[in-house]
């Protein structure tokens, strides 16, 4: 996943485009991606976290 993660460009979230990825670091942060999501539009990604497909809108903290 790393590997994809630095094959792509880095943009602002206001340029993400449906079917963007979006690669995310752990809690504790740094640099190494530990998941990916895919931009669905409309402020909404989906994951898949703990073996369920998770559809979450980046605009709100849940």
């Amino acid at each position: 996943m790393e590997t994809l993660r630095q094959s792509g460009e880095e943009i602002h979230v206001e340029e993400l485009e449906r079917g963007d990825l979006m690669f995310f670091a752990g809690e504790g942060g740094g640099e190494t991606a530990e998941f990916a999501a895919i931009y669905l539009g409309e402020g909404r990604f989906a994951a898949v976290i703990d073996r369920k497909v998770i559809i979450t809108d980046m605009n709100t903290d849940q």
